[in-house]
């Protein structure tokens, strides 16, 4: 497999699992969600998408563990935003070519 002298295959992996986690339906809609604010707490991103409780905990858990989104606690509540402004350029091209 061809890399580039500053990736490694382990990097390569880190990438692949991050577009990965990036590609499935719900995680997509939570990154186009958040990408239209600065941040959201769990309850409303539930209320927005209709997903279960437990549904969305796993998917933001994902998302959070691939340093897709940033989690901090608001008044005993989660609030979730994108984890960096070049994940937001990539939700942006994402929109504009394919939505």
């Amino acid at each position: 497999m061809y890399t580039t002298p500053s990736m490694t295959d382990s990097k390569i992996d880190q990438v692949a699992a991050a577009i990965e986690a990036i590609a499935h339906p719900s995680r997509l809609q939570i990154l186009l969600a958040l990408s239209e604010t600065q941040s959201l707490p769990a309850s409303a991103l539930q209320h927005h998408l209709q997903l279960s409780v437990p549904v969305l905990s796993s998917h933001l858990t994902h998302l959070t563990d691939q340093r897709l989104l940033s989690l901090q606690q608001q008044d005993n509540e989660p609030y979730y935003s994108l984890a960096n402004t070049s994940l937001q350029k990539v939700v942006a091209l994402i929109q504009t070519t394919y939505l």
